[in-house]
């Protein structure tokens, strides 16, 4: 405060300075660097949303940047994966912080483009025996935490794209499947899902079908009306 000047003008400077420190921050608030755990909520409402666009939000832009035409397949099959999952608001969260030196990637054929600095599991369940776990590898950039996901190239690529290809013939095959179940055995294996009999589910309609239980539990993912823990 300048000598003789009015108390009313220093708090009109004061308040003045508040946008500028808005745009210097970007207008978003700081997250507490020593809680990774809270970037959970973030990532459990951006799954839950079923939108590519927010989940590529809570990524950090480093790794966003390696989301390219030619890598766009590995990622699409995180996050279809992913998307398959409700994440019921009951879920648990456990950070821990990683050991210096960048964690492995799928057989070295990718690489991150910052390094994560703590792990994240999220933990659920969707009935008695359905119980699922989420590993996210996450770091503070300053003002909030991120997502970081490798940048893939050779054969991290092509086995993604056939990997999700399989998935999708799986799931079409499973589509077709339960439209022509007979309305007994759907009315049985309902049951058993409105019990929390999930595997009990699986191995009833592998054995009334005929089908691999890979098969019979995209069945049972379809008739589950939380959507499929897989």
């Amino acid at each position: 405060m300048r000598k003789g000047e009015p108390v009313f003008r220093l708090c009109f400077r004061l308040l003045a300075a508040f946008p500028l420190l808005f745009l210097l921050t970007g207008g978003a608030q700081v997250e507490d660097r020593q809680r990774p755990d809270g970037f959970a909520r973030k990532f459990v409402e951006a799954v839950n949303s079923k939108d590519p666009e927010r989940r590529t939000e809570i990524v950090h832009p480093l790794s966003r940047a390696c989301m390219t035409t030619q890598t766009q397949p590995y990622y699409d099959w995180i996050f279809t994966r992913q998307a398959r999952y409700v994440i019921p608001s009951t879920y648990t969260a456990r950070a821990t912080p990683l050991p210096q030196g960048a964690p492995p990637t799928p057989d070295g054929h990718a690489v991150y483009p910052v390094r994560p600095t703590h792990q994240l599991q999220i933990d659920f369940t969707s009935g008695p025996q359905s119980s699922a776990s989420v590993i996210v590898l996450v770091v503070f950039d300053g003002a909030r935490w991120r997502e970081v996901l490798p940048c893939p190239h050779g054969d991290v690529i092509g086995r993604a794209k056939a990997l999700r290809a399989e998935e999708e013939e799986r799931d079409q095959k499973a589509g077709a499947l339960v439209a022509q179940m007979p309305p007994p055995l759907r009315g049985e294996l309902l049951d058993l899902l409105k019990a929390g009999r999930r595997v009990d589910a699986i191995r009833r309609y592998a054995d009334a079908s005929g089908e691999d239980l890979t098969t019979a539990r995209s069945v049972i993912d379809l008739l589950s009306p939380r959507g499929g823990l897989r």
